[in-house]
């Protein structure tokens, strides 16, 4: 399902970040979606702290391109 809805997000032309939490460890699924877009895949095991810091550089990253403003919690 997830793989299907990316590749329906940028053929519809949606050029924003992509972040995919997984449990699939699997290196060719990694590839695969990379290969789609994706910014950033991370497997489900992670630091509360490492994800947010990987969504304010993706946050940081689209706003160098644009003049919208995300907001998450209590990060802008």
């Amino acid at each position: 399902f997830g793989e299907n809805f990316i590749e329906l997000l940028r053929q519809r032309g949606f050029l924003g970040s992509i972040i995919v939490f997984s449990a699939d460890e699997s290196i060719q699924t990694k590839i695969r979606l990379l290969g789609l877009g994706v910014h950033d895949y991370l497997w489900k095991t992670m630091a509360t702290k490492e994800v947010l810091l990987r969504i304010a550089n993706s946050i940081q990253r689209s706003s160098d391109r644009s003049d919208s403003v995300y907001r998450l919690a209590d990060l802008q």
